[in-house]
């Protein structure tokens, strides 16, 4: 049957400019045909009242999984509130017209199938799983006083979304963890960063977990701050 959307104006990445007085008309996930003449067939007509229609947006860093940047306060977060805040802030994405996000540490699988089957609303996610740092990096979420290692992710969610990896072997070990888990990037916190408590140290940067050619194709952001960064 499918959809046919009128009463609203186009804008188009490869014009530039919007275009009012177009029609789409929508088939299952794709659009047919596009234009200000379209027929209408069996579609049925969806009003737009001349709001604006455009390509989805695509954003290249977020974390669903993180509500703050306050890492106390999310190490008081049990693994299901995560998840239960990790839906509310995609249904925001993609009511803020977002429909593709690269996560770059934090959402798993789980989330990644979520959205995909229709569970939970939210953008198409590209997934890293455990973002992956050296002891006492950005990824390190333990408190001074969590000297025998992090609690269970089950009453913290920061101890679920991160990895705590030190030489090389660990790295890469933790990597192929992560695409075991059909991460579609890996993401590399070389030292600190907005959220950290401490200062980054040069000293904790972290090797690189993969060689070029034997990456399987993922790419690997990473984080760190400038040289000028206090």
């Amino acid at each position: 049957m499918g959809y046919l959307l009128q009463n609203l104006s186009l804008l188009e990445p490869e014009t530039g400019h919007l275009q009012p007085g177009m029609k789409i008309r929508i088939e299952g996930d794709k659009v047919v045909a596009l234009g200000k003449r379209v027929a209408t067939g069996a579609a049925e007509v969806v009003d737009c009242g001349g709001r604006t229609v455009m390509p989805g947006l695509i954003d290249s860093h977020v974390h669903v999984m993180l509500s703050s940047v306050s890492i106390p306060s999310l190490e008081k977060v049990p693994l299901t509130l995560g998840t239960a805040r990790a839906a509310a802030n995609m249904r925001g994405m993609l009511d803020r017209g977002f429909t593709t996000v690269r996560d770059t540490g934090g959402a798993d699988w789980g989330l990644k199938l979520a959205v995909e089957e229709g569970s939970i609303p939210g953008p198409r996610l590209f997934i890293a799983g455990q973002a992956i740092g050296p002891t006492g990096g950005h990824s390190d979420p333990r408190r001074r006083t969590d000297v025998f290692g992090a609690r269970c992710h089950c009453c913290n969610a920061m101890a679920f979304s991160m990895n705590v990896s030190d030489g090389e072997r660990e790295v890469r070990k933790a990597a192929r963890e992560q695409m075991r888990q059909g991460a579609d990037q890996v993401k590399i916190m070389m030292s600190g960063g907005v959220a950290s408590r401490r200062p980054p140290s040069a000293a904790m940067s972290a090797p690189t977990p993969t060689h070029p050619k034997r990456s399987h194709g993922r790419p690997t952001p990473g984080c760190a701050p400038s040289s000028t960064e206090t």
